[in-house]
């Protein structure tokens, strides 16, 4: 299951453009990673078939659902993508996932300060959404846009951090 997810994670997130010339959302991997070590995640390289700078790591099987990808030199990157699966059949799993995009989005966006309440009215607006492609929420603080989507058919939450320009 693990490796499905790993294989289509790489699927959505490769086939999504990046600017030739992108834009730095002005946060290191260190600022995006921290907490996330909790979950298992081991951040390995994976660069883009640009030569661009990639980190990826999956959350350990028993904690959540969630794969972490980073984008960019280290020292400031230009996007961050968390992808978290629902699953009907465990609980805890979910919460893990929950607690995975609480870190991401206060790692990213510290200036907002309600992040978790952001959270939970987009969750429950993509939830409602009739497809996916209006399964989408997104907030604009200073030159970061950060964006939730969900996947409807495979029960899957994306968040991205992204400069607003892209």
């Amino acid at each position: 299951m693990k490796n499905f997810i790993m294989a289509l994670a790489m699927l959505v997130m490769t086939g999504t453009a990046i600017a030739e010339t992108p834009s730095t959302v002005g946060l290191t991997l260190a600022e995006v990673t921290k907490g996330f070590d909790a979950y298992g995640m081991n951040f390995k390289s994976s660069p883009l078939s640009t030569g661009e700078p990639r980190m990826m790591a999956t959350a350990d099987d028993d904690k959540a659902l969630a794969i972490l990808e980073v984008i960019g030199a280290p020292d400031n990157i230009t996007r961050a993508t968390l992808i978290v699966g629902a699953v009907s059949d465990n609980p805890a799993i979910n919460w893990g996932g929950i607690a995975c995009m609480s870190i991401f989005i206060a790692n990213t966006m510290p200036e907002l300060k309600n992040g978790v309440n952001w959270l939970a009215a987009a969750t429950e607006k993509v939830g409602a959404a009739k497809t996916s492609a209006k399964a989408k929420q997104e907030i604009v603080q200073g030159d970061k846009r950060l964006q939730l989507s969900l996947m409807k058919k495979l029960s899957m939450y994306t968040l991205t951090i992204q400069h607003k320009a892209q």
